[in-house]
């Protein structure tokens, strides 16, 4: 498997879906390095001597808005769209995922002029820091465009350059990612107006941030079956398996737009998504991450895997250790404390 994987990537790789793919990748790479001159620009302008040039009390917030936004949502959900149009393979679709990344891009460069603004009021708001400003509304529209050609692409069912196993939680993360911007617009629309600003981005936000976290998860998993693949030169799960694995992890999400479209302020509309979360996500998790091991063990055994230090198992396990101690920190949550932000809490009993 992976020496088939290996060739067709190679044969694909200038035009088609390598070149969809490669250019998401430059959409993410880049909004993560902009986001890290955010970074920069925050830490300077705490510089004495210097400080006195950031005279606007709010420039500060924004850029950490900004910051936020492009390190997070914009580098995971393009890495999204780059493993759809991989799993979609040679299509009709990979033009429009192409334009999508193009369309994404100006997105991005509409939110960095949105930390130029000084009359946009940041909100740091769950999931989705916003700056309270119609520029900013627009931003995220043509970012969520572009994204929803790239996550489109998933589907023409052509020779995958994902592994079997990984293509399904790869297409699994796009149609996460479509449900979750089908969530954002109904937030959106069933807000209600005259709300203050952070109750109004913490409600908008709230859902469809819920149901992209099930993306990015579902594209990590994607990245764990890879990982495996690359080392061992099998894959850990069957097409069958990851399909229905995926469809476990993702299809309760199915309820996101519909539980939004019942109003962001309904009593159903917050514990709903946290509920989603809490039991949506670590069992199909464990259980990928149980196939995972299975496959390295076995490689050992019978010699296709190397006693050295393998970098993509290192990767894996540096992954996957990171997400067991976010499950065990999640689990611990009682209430408002250090391990949930506070705001939240008092949004909502605000709302």
């Amino acid at each position: 498997m992976s020496r088939s994987w290996t060739t067709s990537v190679d044969a694909d790789a200038e035009g088609g879906a390598g070149a969809a793919g490669r250019a998401w990748l430059v959409v993410g790479v880049g909004s993560l390095l902009v986001a890290g001159l955010f970074a920069l620009a925050l830490v300077v302008g705490r510089v004495p001597g210097l400080a006195g040039a950031f005279r606007d009390p709010g420039l500060f917030r924004r850029f950490l808005v900004v910051h936020v936004d492009l390190s997070l949502v914009a580098w995971f959900s393009a890495l999204v769209a780059a493993l759809a149009v991989l799993a979609g393979g040679s299509g009709s679709c990979t033009r429009a995922s192409l334009w999508g990344s193009r369309i994404a891009a100006v997105g991005i460069a509409l939110f960095v002029a949105c930390a130029a603004l000084p009359g946009g009021e940041p909100v740091l708001s769950n999931y989705v820091p916003a700056i309270d400003h119609p520029l900013f509304v627009v931003a995220l529209a043509v970012f969520g465009l572009g994204l929803a050609l790239g996550c489109a692409s998933a589907w023409p069912f052509g020779p995958s350059l994902l592994p079997e196993g990984a293509s399904e939680f790869a297409r699994g993360a796009a149609l996460a990612t479509l449900i979750a911007l089908a969530t954002f617009v109904a937030s959106f629309l069933t807000t209600p107006s005259g709300l203050p600003p952070i109750v109004t981005w913490e409600l908008r936000a709230w859902g469809g941030g819920h149901v992209l976290q099930v993306a990015s998860l579902s594209a990590m998993l994607a990245a764990w079956v890879l990982l495996t693949e690359r080392a061992t030169g099998r894959s850990p799960l069957s097409a069958r398996a990851g399909a229905i694995l995926s469809m476990l992890l993702v299809a309760p999400q199915l309820a996101g737009p519909a539980l939004a479209w019942a109003g962001t302020t309904g009593v159903h509309y917050k514990p709903a998504f946290t509920q989603l979360m809490r039991w949506g996500t670590w069992p199909v998790t464990l259980i990928v991450l149980g196939a995972c091991v299975r496959g390295l063990v076995v490689a050992r055994r019978e010699g296709r895997l190397p006693r050295r230090a393998d970098g993509r198992v290192l990767a894996l396990s540096a992954s996957a250790a990171l997400c067991l101690t976010g499950f065990v920190l999640g689990a611990l949550i009682r209430g408002s404390s250090t391990l949930v932000p506070w705001r939240s809490t008092r949004v909502f009993r605000a709302g």
